[in-house]
């Protein structure tokens, strides 16, 4: 059974304007959320009304 620690710390690039949250894992390893790894890459855009505008994948089917 996995136990979940709570050592969640957020990565924070202001030169890049990039904050994305990641988790100490009880093994040492690192886990990243998914969805600020995606925005800080451009594969997705998100206005400031927090609405989709768009991206890399956007007119993929």
């Amino acid at each position: 059974m996995l136990k979940m620690n709570n050592n969640l710390q957020v990565f924070n690039n202001p030169e890049l304007n990039l904050q994305i949250r990641t988790i100490l894992n009880d093994d040492n390893s690192i886990s990243v959320n998914l969805e600020d790894t995606a925005k800080g890459f451009g594969f997705t855009r998100i206005a400031k009304s927090g609405n989709e505008i768009g991206g890399f994948m956007a007119n993929k089917k």
